[in-house]
């Protein structure tokens, strides 16, 4: 539904400013509550983690890397 929708617009938008820390976290962020409710899926994961790598190059002190690595390990843990 609409979170797919969301992941949909946010992908176009990390598309087109790849070097946009914020676009790239908020992506990161959809894909994990993805997730969060549709369970372990190893292309998701992936994903995520390129968003938050791109994220950290450009802003490597931001403390929503923080954040959204840690959710994500918790996911990680729990399969």
């Amino acid at each position: 539904g609409q979170l797919d929708a969301a992941i949909e617009l946010l992908e176009r938008a990390a598309a087109g400013v790849a070097g946009n820390v914020t676009v790239n976290l908020n992506m990161a962020k959809a894909l994990i509550t993805k997730l969060e409710r549709g369970g372990p899926d190893s292309d998701l994961v992936r994903q995520v983690r390129t968003y938050i790598d791109r994220g950290r190059e450009v802003a490597p002190e931001d403390y929503r890397m923080v954040q959204l690595q840690t959710r994500l390990q918790r996911l990680i843990a729990q399969v």
